[in-house]
């Protein structure tokens, strides 16, 4: 006895704490087109208030008494592949989160639907019981034919709806839903002619026949034209077409059209491949033998213009004439155009860009051309790992050791991760590249886990670049109270004159980061997120750069109304300025989170630089990794410092990293490089191994820290962050869940070891209106310790005293709260 057919559904905006499969009927005339990873529209709670929801499971049932049926199909050509069902899963185990929103983050952001509510009335309903207000939206409904909730809303007010629903119950008013997908595809309009090419030519014999319509059935012949295209090239209005549409002359049709990311003018590099030296050569050929043999990691250290991009260029040569494909991450959005510019240089069309810089239509139509198999070579930020290419041949993670690669939102994923599922799935390789690997990748390398190939030599013999070292203590003894010293000063300056170029990074945006009034004390903060405003010189404004709150700057103290405010700290702002009074011939661009809010900004600045139509360019993190521009000589660190004394167990890590990174930009062409480095510790162990990009040295100093303190890769991380409007509740319920998961500990889950380190405030205690407290955890991430959380979070969340707390659980995050 075969039974019905049932659909069991991941739904969206369940909460991880009641997620699970549910049940619903699939309609018979879905019977042959519904399927594992179909994309569908389900009734859901006591409402049957309409939801997403994607098909996990297909299974029968004998008796479908207390199952409510599939609506519709929500997109029928929007399957989900197999794979990403099965990544799903891996995601909803490792990341706490809900199976729909692990699937939803692998689609673009246009392929989801949207639902609008009509109300419309019945014509035979009784409505003389209705009250004065509810007679109004009958009449008015009734008069427009139907209504949208949004402009019964904007119309007579949010309670209205509430009428609305209760007529509905009455059968005054009925309701109904319609679906639509949030970006449709674009088309666009082709003309081609109506008949055969020899009545055509005749046709065009006819000495009566006008100019216009004679060049255009002559272009025609040719082929085929867009409308917008002929109208172009013959200057004829569209008139004139319709003419010969109606002499049936012409016909137009329908042409789906691909939305086109703006990418720079790949005429910049050079198409014809680039001659491997024999040390690249040697890596590129212990990468190829690994790829060969199936699933497998290996890690490429390689110095700053080493040219690693020239073997990722290699290998993808190599794995397209396997018919193969491949992902190429990078961490920031900055460094997405020169690296697709290069890929395009070499695939031209084949080349497809993912990132959150996209519309929402580029985004969807890329995604489309990859799954079509029209792209296989995929450029992207992290969301690009799960590009739905055809046959993965490779993923390539550059800059690895990026925090910028593990997602701080639900769900809270690590690119390698995922990157490591699909390359298993595939029986693909996972090639993870970096200057400055984390400790973890080169530790892994270093004991097997992985395969290690290292470049030590930069690109064409090239030198590093020479570093000096400036002791700001000594700047300030001298006399001079800027944040530029003078021998930063001298060397931009002879930059200046020999037409080069230079790169300065301070790692904060905004002209100062802290306003004070020097008569009562009284400090700017954010009243949501309880941390200092950051004054910006170019709108005159104090913003915080968390939740996006700003006030005027004003001339006087709003506490004591005295007017000698102190402002502290230094930002990109208040660098460019600077420059402007010192070298006022100079063009100088900056490069931060405020002058990139355009769509194509990043593109713009980089475009601008590399055509030398800037001298400097200041920026924060942004500029200080990926970039490659020949004519940049000078790279300096306003405040090496920054990052050392933070207290994040990674801060040397980072320290070194970024030091390394930033100095590395100079020198990449023909041109020697120098780097300049301000620091008030100029005899710090970390800050003098970087300026050697002495990476082995470091590495072996800090993986003996990590090893005595017990720090990953010695272990792994969980941090639960607790969030709440109520200071005391979310402090109270923070320790509750320590309590409840001491009782696990001394219990059921006695066999996990852990050591647990909290509950405290948060670094931010309070952000975008929410109080945070911290609990961290040294642990091992098995799936027995995932067992454990995942049963504490759901007996946390039951508990009504809970109630208005979020407790969010986060595996090795990359930053400490």
């Amino acid at each position: 006895m075969y039974g019905i057919r049932i659909a069991k559904v991941a739904v969206s905006d369940i909460v991880y704490s009641a997620d699970k499969l549910f049940s619903y009927v699939i309609p018979e005339e879905y019977e042959s087109s519904i399927c594992v990873g179909s994309r569908v529209i389900v009734p859901f709670g006591i409402g049957n208030r309409q939801k997403n929801a994607v098909v996990i499971e297909i299974d029968t049932a004998q008796s479908t008494a207390n199952l409510k049926s599939i609506i519709r199909i929500a997109s029928a050509e929007d399957k989900i592949g197999p794979e990403f069902i099965e990544l799903a899963k891996f995601m909803k185990a490792r990341y706490f989160c809900t199976l729909y929103d692990a699937v939803k983050i692998m689609l673009p952001s246009g392929m989801g639907i949207k639902f609008k509510e009509y109300f419309f009335t019945d014509v035979n309903a009784d409505i003389s019981n209705l009250s004065p207000l509810e007679t109004e939206l009958y009449e008015t409904i009734n008069a427009t034919g139907k209504m949208s909730t949004e402009t019964i809303k904007r119309q007579f007010g949010e309670k209205a709806l509430a009428h609305c629903k209760k007529m509905v119950t009455k059968g005054i008013l009925h309701c109904e839903t319609q679906h639509k997908r949030k970006v449709g595809d674009k088309t666009v309009k082709i003309v081609t002619l109506a008949k055969k090419a020899d009545e055509i030519k005749e046709i065009l014999q006819n000495p009566k026949l006008k100019d216009t319509h004679r060049q255009i059935l002559e272009l025609l012949l040719e082929g085929e034209l867009s409308e917008k295209e002929l109208m172009y090239l013959t200057g004829v209005k569209k008139t004139v077409l319709t003419t010969l549409l109606k002499k049936e002359y012409i016909a137009y049709f329908e042409e789906r059209f691909y939305r086109q990311p703006e990418t720079m003018d790949n005429s910049l590099y050079n198409s014809s491949k680039t001659q491997l030296t024999q040390q690249q050569k040697n890596v590129f050929e212990g990468i190829k033998e690994k790829a060969e043999e199936g699933f497998g990691v290996s890690l490429l250290r390689g110095v700053t213009g080493s040219g690693k991009t020239l073997v990722f260029i290699a290998l993808t040569d190599y794995l397209i004439s396997k018919n193969k494909s491949v992902i190429v991450l990078v961490p920031e959005i900055s460094l997405t155009s020169q690296m697709v510019v290069r890929f395009q240089a070499h695939y031209g069309e084949r080349v497809a860009l993912l990132h959150s810089g996209l519309s929402a239509g580029e985004r969807l139509d890329q995604w489309q051309k990859i799954k079509n198999g029209i792209c296989n070579v995929v450029i992207g930020t992290r969301s690009a790992v799960f590009a739905p290419v055809k046959d993965l041949g490779m993923i390539i993670i550059d800059e690895e050791q990026e925090h910028t690669y593990k997602s701080e939102m639900s769900p809270r994923y690590s690119t390698k991760d995922i990157a490591k599922f699909r390359c298993n799935y595939n029986k693909a390789s996972l090639l993870l590249a970096s200057a400055t690997p984390s400790i973890e990748s080169y530790y892994n390398a270093k004991t097997g886990k992985y395969n290690l190939f290292e470049l030590d030599k930069r690109f064409n013999e090239g030198q590093l670049p020479q570093v000096t070292v400036v002791d700001m203590r000594q700047e300030l003894k001298n006399g001079n109270m800027g944040v530029i010293s003078d021998c930063l000063r001298d060397e931009i300056a002879l930059n200046l004159e020999r037409k080069e170029q230079t790169i300065l990074f301070i790692n904060r945006r905004g002209f100062n980061s802290n306003v004070s009034c020097r008569s009562c004390g009284y400090v700017a903060v954010c009243p949501n997120c309880n941390i200092s405003l950051t004054y910006h010189s170019v709108n005159n404004r104090l913003m915080c750069h968390y939740c996006g709150y700003s006030i005027k700057n004003e001339q006087s103290c709003p506490k004591c109304f005295e007017n000698h405010f102190r402002y502290l700290g230094t930002g990109t702002q208040k660098i460019q300025a600077e420059l402007e009074i010192l070298f006022p011939e100079a063009r100088i661009i900056r490069m931060d989170a405020d002058t990139t809010t355009r769509k194509s900004s990043y593109n713009t600045i980089i475009t601008d630089f590399q055509n030398f139509e800037y001298d400097i360019l200041v920026g924060t993190q942004m500029v200080t990794k990926g970039l490659d521009f020949k004519n940049v000589t000078l790279a300096g660190v306003i405040s090496a410092d920054q990052s050392l004394y933070s207290d994040d167990f990674r801060a040397n890590e980072k320290t070194f990293s970024l030091l390394t990174q930033i100095t590395g930009r100079a020198g990449r062409g023909d041109l020697a490089g120098r780097a300049v480095i301000q620091t008030y510790n100029p005899d710090h162990k970390i800050l003098n191994l970087a300026f050697t990009q002495d990476y082995k040295a470091f590495y072996e100093d800090e993986i003996k820290l990590r090893k005595s303190l017990t720090y990953p890769p010695f272990c792994d991380l969980c941090q639960i962050l607790f969030e709440g409007e109520e200071e005391s509740q979310t402090a109270q319920s923070s320790k509750r869940f320590t309590e409840l998961l001491c009782e696990y500990l001394e219990g059921e889950f006695s066999d996990v070891p852990i050591k647990g380190y909290g509950p405290v405030e948060a670094s931010i205690p309070k952000l975008f209106n929410k109080y945070r407290y911290r609990l961290l955890l040294k642990c091992k991430n098995n799936s027995r310790f995932r067992t454990m959380m995942s049963k504490l979070s759901f007996e946390f969340s039951a508990d009504k005293r809970n109630q208005g707390v979020t407790a969010v659980i986060d595996i090795n995050p990359e930053i400490i709260l």
